[in-house]
């Protein structure tokens, strides 16, 4: 089978990784954010409504778990963000060469392979420099000047069909 796209990337820095995930995160979850709004709402008011009965050592176990569940509503993409970054980091090189077939892609590193199925895509964008393309909450990136085999616009067309093609 020949590949229809050929890519060699570098690792993004982990500022830029996070901010990108936080935008696949923002489109993706609403579910589990909205989980963690209404749940912290409902929490602190549970709290408030122990106070009001005389019942305080409730009341701050209410509060401690609603402010968590906030403060989760906030950053939880920060946390997951990390979690994917140190896991892109563990495999142990600093390039990606990604090979993209018209159903699937491979990336490999020096050590690792992994086989992504492109009629699950989620999500792409891109920036000035990379495109961004999510598979379920995990979101993978290529770098737009990395190109050895197609384009970037052509690579970029080729993800929005895909895309398409599940709706």
């Amino acid at each position: 089978m020949e590949s229809l796209f050929e890519n060699i990337s570098s690792m993004l820095p982990k500022g830029d990784f996070i901010k990108y995930q936080r935008q696949i995160y923002l489109k993706l979850n609403k579910f589990t954010r909205s989980f963690f709004l209404i749940g912290g709402i409902l929490l602190i008011i549970g709290g408030c409504v122990c106070i009001m009965q005389g019942k305080n050592p409730y009341a701050v176990v209410f509060f401690m778990i609603g402010a968590y569940y906030l403060y989760s509503f906030k950053n939880h993409y920060k946390m997951m963000a990390g979690r994917y970054y140190l896991k892109a980091l563990s495999t142990g090189s600093n390039e990606y060469h990604w090979i993209f077939y018209n159903d699937k892609a491979i990336r490999k590193t020096e050590d690792a392979q992994i086989k992504i199925d492109l009629n699950s895509l989620s999500y792409v964008f891109e920036t000035d420099t990379h495109i961004f393309f999510a598979i379920g909450k995990i979101s993978y990136w290529v770098d737009k000047s990395g190109f050895t085999k197609g384009s970037s616009d052509e690579f970029k067309e080729f993800l929005n069909e895909k895309l398409c093609q599940k709706i």
